[in-house]
Protein backbone atom coordinates (compact mmCIF):
# COMPACT_ATOMS: atom_id res chain seq x y z
CA UNK A 1 0.00 0.00 0.00
CA UNK A 2 1.52 3.37 -0.98
CA UNK A 3 2.49 5.65 1.89
CA UNK A 4 4.64 8.19 0.05
CA UNK A 5 5.87 9.27 -3.37
CA UNK A 6 9.42 10.34 -4.18
CA UNK A 7 11.22 11.43 -7.32
CA UNK A 8 7.98 12.53 -8.97
CA UNK A 9 8.06 14.81 -12.01
CA UNK A 10 5.26 16.98 -13.33
CA UNK A 11 5.02 18.29 -16.85
CA UNK A 12 2.47 19.37 -19.46
CA UNK A 13 0.64 16.92 -21.67
CA UNK A 14 1.88 17.09 -25.25
CA UNK A 15 0.26 16.63 -28.62
CA UNK A 16 1.20 14.67 -31.74
CA UNK A 17 3.83 17.26 -32.73
CA UNK A 18 5.21 17.62 -29.22
CA UNK A 19 3.30 20.83 -28.56
CA UNK A 20 1.89 21.63 -25.13
CA UNK A 21 -1.84 21.02 -24.87
CA UNK A 22 -3.49 24.31 -23.96
CA UNK A 23 -7.10 24.80 -22.93
CA UNK A 24 -9.57 22.49 -21.24
CA UNK A 25 -11.07 21.17 -24.48
CA UNK A 26 -7.72 19.73 -25.64
CA UNK A 27 -6.18 18.73 -22.31
CA UNK A 28 -9.10 17.13 -20.44
CA UNK A 29 -7.28 13.85 -19.72
CA UNK A 30 -9.46 11.37 -17.83
CA UNK A 31 -7.79 7.95 -17.70
CA UNK A 32 -4.34 6.43 -18.06
CA UNK A 33 -3.36 2.76 -18.39
CA UNK A 34 -0.34 0.75 -19.52
CA UNK A 35 -0.68 -1.09 -22.81
CA UNK A 36 0.88 -4.49 -23.44
CA UNK A 37 4.08 -2.82 -24.69
CA UNK A 38 4.58 -0.89 -21.48
CA UNK A 39 3.59 2.48 -22.93
CA UNK A 40 0.89 4.71 -21.49
CA UNK A 41 -2.52 5.17 -23.09
CA UNK A 42 -4.43 8.32 -22.12
CA UNK A 43 -8.08 9.06 -22.86
CA UNK A 44 -9.34 12.62 -23.31
CA UNK A 45 -12.85 14.07 -23.12
CA UNK A 46 -14.42 16.97 -25.02
CA UNK A 47 -12.06 16.48 -27.98
CA UNK A 48 -12.52 12.71 -27.66
CA UNK A 49 -9.45 10.62 -28.35
CA UNK A 50 -6.99 8.05 -26.96
CA UNK A 51 -3.26 8.73 -27.42
CA UNK A 52 -0.10 6.80 -26.61
CA UNK A 53 2.90 8.15 -24.70
CA UNK A 54 6.15 6.20 -24.68
CA UNK A 55 7.85 5.18 -21.47
CA UNK A 56 10.34 5.83 -20.05
CA UNK A 57 10.56 9.54 -20.74
CA UNK A 58 6.82 10.09 -20.54
CA UNK A 59 7.24 13.71 -19.42
CA UNK A 60 9.12 14.63 -22.59
CA UNK A 61 7.26 12.26 -24.90
CA UNK A 62 5.02 13.53 -27.66
CA UNK A 63 1.76 11.73 -28.29
CA UNK A 64 1.37 9.08 -30.97
CA UNK A 65 -1.52 7.11 -32.41
CA UNK A 66 -2.20 4.04 -34.56
CA UNK A 67 -5.15 2.31 -36.22
CA UNK A 68 -6.48 0.91 -32.94
CA UNK A 69 -6.39 4.25 -31.14
CA UNK A 70 -7.77 6.13 -34.13
CA UNK A 71 -10.66 3.66 -34.36
CA UNK A 72 -11.52 4.04 -30.69
CA UNK A 73 -11.17 7.83 -30.92
CA UNK A 74 -13.60 7.92 -33.83
CA UNK A 75 -16.14 5.75 -32.00
CA UNK A 76 -15.99 7.96 -28.93
CA UNK A 77 -16.35 11.12 -31.04
CA UNK A 78 -19.32 9.70 -32.93
CA UNK A 79 -21.27 8.40 -29.94
CA UNK A 80 -20.29 10.23 -26.73
CA UNK A 81 -21.57 13.61 -25.59
CA UNK A 82 -19.15 16.55 -25.38
CA UNK A 83 -18.29 16.03 -21.70
CA UNK A 84 -19.41 12.41 -21.49
CA UNK A 85 -16.52 10.52 -23.06
CA UNK A 86 -14.20 7.79 -21.83
CA UNK A 87 -13.72 8.40 -18.11
CA UNK A 88 -12.02 5.00 -17.98
CA UNK A 89 -10.18 2.78 -20.47
CA UNK A 90 -8.52 -0.61 -20.09
CA UNK A 91 -6.36 -3.00 -22.11
CA UNK A 92 -7.26 -6.71 -22.19
CA UNK A 93 -4.70 -9.52 -22.22
CA UNK A 94 -4.86 -9.82 -26.01
CA UNK A 95 -4.16 -6.11 -26.39
CA UNK A 96 -7.75 -5.10 -27.14
CA UNK A 97 -8.79 -1.66 -25.89
CA UNK A 98 -12.05 -1.21 -23.94
CA UNK A 99 -13.91 2.06 -23.33
CA UNK A 100 -17.42 3.26 -22.48
CA UNK A 101 -19.12 6.64 -22.80
CA UNK A 102 -19.75 8.27 -19.44
CA UNK A 103 -23.19 9.58 -20.43
CA UNK A 104 -26.11 7.32 -21.32
CA UNK A 105 -27.12 6.84 -24.94
CA UNK A 106 -29.54 9.39 -26.31
CA UNK A 107 -33.13 8.53 -25.46
CA UNK A 108 -32.14 6.20 -22.61
CA UNK A 109 -31.36 6.51 -18.92
CA UNK A 110 -29.46 3.33 -18.15
CA UNK A 111 -27.68 2.27 -21.37
CA UNK A 112 -24.02 3.17 -21.85
CA UNK A 113 -22.29 2.51 -25.17
CA UNK A 114 -18.87 0.90 -25.30
CA UNK A 115 -16.48 -0.97 -27.58
CA UNK A 116 -13.75 -3.57 -27.59
CA UNK A 117 -11.27 -2.59 -30.31
CA UNK A 118 -8.62 -5.19 -31.30
CA UNK A 119 -4.94 -4.24 -31.61
CA UNK A 120 -5.10 -4.16 -35.42
CA UNK A 121 -8.71 -3.52 -36.51
CA UNK A 122 -7.55 -3.02 -40.09
CA UNK A 123 -6.55 -6.71 -40.23
CA UNK A 124 -10.20 -7.73 -40.18
CA UNK A 125 -10.71 -8.72 -36.54
CA UNK A 126 -14.15 -7.58 -35.49
CA UNK A 127 -14.78 -4.52 -33.37
CA UNK A 128 -17.23 -5.55 -30.66
CA UNK A 129 -19.93 -3.10 -29.61
CA UNK A 130 -21.06 -3.60 -26.01
CA UNK A 131 -23.55 -1.80 -23.81
CA UNK A 132 -23.68 -1.47 -20.04
CA UNK A 133 -26.86 -1.52 -17.98
CA UNK A 134 -26.28 0.81 -15.00
CA UNK A 135 -29.25 1.84 -12.87
CA UNK A 136 -30.17 4.47 -10.28
CA UNK A 137 -28.26 7.29 -11.92
CA UNK A 138 -24.85 5.60 -11.78
CA UNK A 139 -22.32 6.24 -14.58
CA UNK A 140 -19.08 4.43 -15.48
CA UNK A 141 -16.07 6.35 -14.15
CA UNK A 142 -13.18 3.87 -14.49
CA UNK A 143 -12.22 0.34 -15.52
CA UNK A 144 -9.64 -2.13 -14.24
CA UNK A 145 -8.76 -5.62 -15.46
CA UNK A 146 -8.48 -8.18 -12.68
CA UNK A 147 -5.17 -10.06 -12.35
CA UNK A 148 -4.85 -12.75 -15.01
CA UNK A 149 -7.71 -11.21 -16.99
CA UNK A 150 -10.31 -12.88 -14.78
CA UNK A 151 -12.80 -10.06 -15.34
CA UNK A 152 -13.24 -6.35 -15.80
CA UNK A 153 -14.08 -4.22 -12.77
CA UNK A 154 -16.31 -1.22 -13.47
CA UNK A 155 -16.20 1.70 -11.05
CA UNK A 156 -19.46 3.67 -11.06
CA UNK A 157 -20.31 6.97 -9.43
CA UNK A 158 -23.57 8.77 -8.75
CA UNK A 159 -24.37 12.34 -7.67
CA UNK A 160 -27.97 13.44 -7.39
CA UNK A 161 -30.92 14.18 -5.12
CA UNK A 162 -28.53 15.19 -2.36
CA UNK A 163 -26.68 11.86 -2.45
CA UNK A 164 -23.20 10.78 -3.54
CA UNK A 165 -22.44 7.11 -4.06
CA UNK A 166 -20.17 4.58 -5.70
CA UNK A 167 -20.58 1.04 -6.96
CA UNK A 168 -18.16 -1.64 -8.06
CA UNK A 169 -19.38 -4.04 -10.72
CA UNK A 170 -17.68 -7.02 -12.33
CA UNK A 171 -17.94 -8.24 -15.92
CA UNK A 172 -16.62 -11.82 -16.20
CA UNK A 173 -13.88 -12.85 -18.60
CA UNK A 174 -15.31 -13.56 -22.03
CA UNK A 175 -18.54 -11.63 -21.58
CA UNK A 176 -17.04 -8.60 -23.33
CA UNK A 177 -15.27 -10.46 -26.10
CA UNK A 178 -18.22 -12.79 -26.79
CA UNK A 179 -20.32 -9.78 -27.74
CA UNK A 180 -24.09 -9.89 -27.45
CA UNK A 181 -24.28 -13.65 -27.21
CA UNK A 182 -28.02 -13.74 -26.62
CA UNK A 183 -28.65 -12.92 -30.25
CA UNK A 184 -29.58 -9.23 -30.20
CA UNK A 185 -27.37 -6.26 -30.89
CA UNK A 186 -29.30 -4.23 -28.32
CA UNK A 187 -28.64 -6.48 -25.30
CA UNK A 188 -26.82 -4.95 -22.35
CA UNK A 189 -24.38 -6.27 -19.77
CA UNK A 190 -25.44 -5.85 -16.17
CA UNK A 191 -22.23 -6.21 -14.11
CA UNK A 192 -22.23 -8.34 -10.98
CA UNK A 193 -22.83 -6.03 -7.97
CA UNK A 194 -19.62 -6.36 -5.96
CA UNK A 195 -19.90 -3.34 -3.65
CA UNK A 196 -21.95 -0.20 -3.02
CA UNK A 197 -21.31 2.69 -0.65
CA UNK A 198 -22.78 6.13 0.00
CA UNK A 199 -21.35 9.34 1.38
CA UNK A 200 -22.22 10.01 5.03
CA UNK A 201 -20.61 11.18 8.24
CA UNK A 202 -19.29 7.66 8.74
CA UNK A 203 -18.40 6.97 5.10
CA UNK A 204 -15.68 8.93 3.24
CA UNK A 205 -17.15 8.30 -0.21
CA UNK A 206 -16.69 11.23 -2.58
CA UNK A 207 -16.45 11.73 -6.35
CA UNK A 208 -14.82 8.33 -6.97
CA UNK A 209 -13.13 8.33 -10.39
CA UNK A 210 -9.98 6.18 -10.24
CA UNK A 211 -9.64 2.38 -9.92
CA UNK A 212 -6.78 -0.12 -10.10
CA UNK A 213 -6.40 -3.78 -9.14
CA UNK A 214 -3.34 -5.73 -7.98
CA UNK A 215 -2.63 -9.39 -7.20
CA UNK A 216 -1.38 -9.85 -3.64
CA UNK A 217 -0.77 -13.59 -3.53
CA UNK A 218 -4.23 -14.76 -4.57
CA UNK A 219 -5.91 -11.74 -3.04
CA UNK A 220 -6.96 -8.88 -5.28
CA UNK A 221 -6.47 -5.39 -3.91
CA UNK A 222 -8.80 -2.79 -5.37
CA UNK A 223 -7.58 0.79 -4.96
CA UNK A 224 -9.95 3.73 -5.47
CA UNK A 225 -9.34 7.46 -5.54
CA UNK A 226 -11.67 10.45 -5.80
CA UNK A 227 -11.41 13.72 -7.72
CA UNK A 228 -12.11 16.82 -5.61
CA UNK A 229 -12.57 19.13 -8.64
CA UNK A 230 -10.56 21.81 -6.76
CA UNK A 231 -13.66 22.30 -4.60
CA UNK A 232 -13.51 23.19 -0.91
CA UNK A 233 -16.59 21.04 -0.33
CA UNK A 234 -15.01 17.89 -1.79
CA UNK A 235 -12.09 15.72 -0.76
CA UNK A 236 -9.41 13.60 -2.34
CA UNK A 237 -10.02 10.16 -0.84
CA UNK A 238 -7.91 7.03 -1.32
CA UNK A 239 -9.56 3.71 -0.42
CA UNK A 240 -8.47 0.07 -0.71
CA UNK A 241 -10.49 -3.15 -0.58
CA UNK A 242 -9.27 -6.73 -0.68
CA UNK A 243 -11.05 -9.88 -1.82
CA UNK A 244 -10.17 -13.47 -2.65
CA UNK A 245 -9.59 -13.51 -6.41
CA UNK A 246 -11.12 -16.95 -6.96
CA UNK A 247 -14.26 -16.13 -4.98
CA UNK A 248 -14.59 -12.73 -6.64
CA UNK A 249 -14.30 -14.30 -10.09
CA UNK A 250 -16.91 -16.95 -9.25
CA UNK A 251 -19.27 -14.27 -7.95
CA UNK A 252 -18.92 -12.36 -11.20
CA UNK A 253 -19.77 -15.41 -13.30
CA UNK A 254 -22.84 -16.15 -11.18
CA UNK A 255 -24.25 -12.63 -10.88
CA UNK A 256 -23.40 -10.75 -14.09
CA UNK A 257 -26.05 -11.15 -16.77
CA UNK A 258 -27.39 -10.05 -20.11
CA UNK A 259 -30.52 -7.90 -19.98
CA UNK A 260 -32.84 -6.82 -22.80
CA UNK A 261 -32.59 -3.44 -24.46
CA UNK A 262 -33.94 -0.47 -22.59
CA UNK A 263 -37.18 -0.73 -24.51
CA UNK A 264 -39.81 1.90 -24.94
CA UNK A 265 -37.73 4.77 -23.60
CA UNK A 266 -39.07 7.22 -26.15
CA UNK A 267 -42.62 5.96 -25.61
CA UNK A 268 -42.29 6.37 -21.87
CA UNK A 269 -40.97 9.88 -22.40
CA UNK A 270 -43.93 10.78 -24.59
CA UNK A 271 -46.33 9.39 -22.00
CA UNK A 272 -44.68 11.34 -19.19
CA UNK A 273 -44.69 14.55 -21.21
CA UNK A 274 -48.34 14.09 -22.13
CA UNK A 275 -49.26 13.35 -18.54
CA UNK A 276 -47.39 16.35 -17.22
CA UNK A 277 -48.91 18.62 -19.85
CA UNK A 278 -52.39 17.43 -19.02
CA UNK A 279 -51.80 17.80 -15.32
CA UNK A 280 -50.47 21.33 -15.74
CA UNK A 281 -53.47 22.32 -17.84
CA UNK A 282 -55.88 21.12 -15.15
CA UNK A 283 -53.84 22.76 -12.42
CA UNK A 284 -53.78 26.06 -14.28
CA UNK A 285 -57.55 26.04 -14.57
CA UNK A 286 -57.96 25.24 -10.88
CA UNK A 287 -55.16 27.30 -9.40
CA UNK A 288 -54.55 30.08 -11.91
CA UNK A 289 -52.02 32.64 -10.81
CA UNK A 290 -51.44 30.84 -7.51
CA UNK A 291 -49.75 27.99 -9.37
CA UNK A 292 -47.42 30.38 -11.17
CA UNK A 293 -46.46 31.96 -7.86
CA UNK A 294 -45.66 28.57 -6.34
CA UNK A 295 -43.57 27.60 -9.38
CA UNK A 296 -41.52 30.82 -9.16
CA UNK A 297 -41.00 30.38 -5.43
CA UNK A 298 -39.88 26.77 -5.95
CA UNK A 299 -37.45 27.86 -8.67
CA UNK A 300 -35.89 30.43 -6.35
CA UNK A 301 -35.47 27.85 -3.62
CA UNK A 302 -33.85 25.45 -6.11
CA UNK A 303 -31.35 28.11 -7.13
CA UNK A 304 -30.54 28.95 -3.51
CA UNK A 305 -29.92 25.24 -2.81
CA UNK A 306 -27.70 24.83 -5.84
CA UNK A 307 -24.54 24.17 -3.86
CA UNK A 308 -26.07 21.97 -1.19
CA UNK A 309 -24.68 18.78 -2.67
CA UNK A 310 -21.77 17.59 -4.75
CA UNK A 311 -23.86 16.82 -7.83
CA UNK A 312 -24.06 20.40 -9.02
CA UNK A 313 -20.41 21.09 -8.27
CA UNK A 314 -19.22 18.13 -10.30
CA UNK A 315 -21.56 18.14 -13.26
CA UNK A 316 -22.10 21.87 -13.77
CA UNK A 317 -19.61 24.23 -12.18
CA UNK A 318 -16.49 22.26 -12.94
CA UNK A 319 -17.30 21.01 -16.42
Amino acid sequence: MPVSVSGAKVGPMRGLEGEKLDGKSLSDAESVVYDNRGDLLVSFERHHRVWRYQTPGFIDSKASTDSQLETMSRLLSDHCTYNGGAEGIEVLLDGSLVAFCEDAERGTLETFAGWVVPPSPADGKAIIAVRLDLTDGFRPSDLSLLPGGAGLMVLQRMHGKGRTGMRLGLIPEGMLTNGNNNGTDQARIKPAPVAEAWQSQDSPIDNMEGLSSDDIGGVVRLSLISDDNFSASQRTVYLTFEANLTELTRFGVEKAKWVPAEGGASERTKAVVAGVAGGLAVALVLAGVAMVFVAVRHHRRAREARYHHICELTRVDFE
